[in-house]
């Protein structure tokens, strides 16, 4: 990420820079009476002000910081990144990611949006997503999703599955991209000798309320 200013909030400095632009935001605790406490929210929201290029979020951990993590994509330049830790079971690990990411964003909005308008939200801006799985007790990636719509008649997120881990054989499956993942390259001047994958999509489809 050289040449961009880069921004990373984390509750404490942990992350080690690799650009020569680099903004770093920790949490800060408040004095005896509780005056001057600075949250990861609070650091998120300031950089809205900020004229980044990418954010990196140390980890989303609690709803209202998905919701928050959700919303700064949308606002970003270029990037908004972060971890998210959620128990994911074999083959199905960009969905799970998918489906706790929407209800706890959700939840985090504190009734500002529903299911059906986080998913929406997330699938116009959150574009991979990378799910990790222990796999003989250590964390491997295991699966590449790549979000391509959500479609509000159906309540369905369609995402690709662009690679995944075969356990059994024990090395990748490269599937290919979507058609719209080079045209976006291409337009913005950067052109890859990638597959375009045209199989099955997987979908997630969001519940309702209540």
């Amino acid at each position: 990420m050289d040449g961009y200013i880069n921004c990373a909030i984390e509750e404490m400095g942990e992350m080690v820079p690799l650009s020569n632009w680099w903004i770093r935001l920790t949490d800060r605790m408040g004095n005896a009476q509780g005056i001057g406490a600075i949250t990861m929210e609070r650091n998120m929201m300031n950089t809205l002000r900020m004229d980044v290029d990418n954010v990196i979020l140390g980890e989303a951990r609690w709803p209202a910081i998905t919701w928050l993590f959700i919303r700064l994509s949308m606002l970003t330049k270029r990037m908004v990144g972060t971890t998210f830790h959620t128990r994911v079971d074999v083959g199905r690990g960009v969905h799970h990611v998918l489906q706790r990411m929407i209800l706890e964003a959700t939840a985090g909005s504190q009734g500002v949006s529903t299911n059906a308008n986080t998913a929406s939200l997330l699938a116009d801006n959150v574009r991979f997503i990378f799910a990790l799985d222990n796999v003989n007790g250590s964390p491997r990636m295991t699966e590449v999703g790549y979000i391509e719509d959500y479609d509000a008649v159906t309540q369905e997120v369609t995402w690709c599955k662009v690679a995944y881990w075969d356990y059994f054989e024990k090395t990748w499956v490269f599937q290919g991209v979507p058609a719209s993942f080079l045209l976006r390259a291409n337009i913005k001047g950067i052109h890859l000798p990638f597959t375009v994958y045209e199989g099955p999509r997987e979908t997630y489809r969001v519940p309702k309320e209540g």
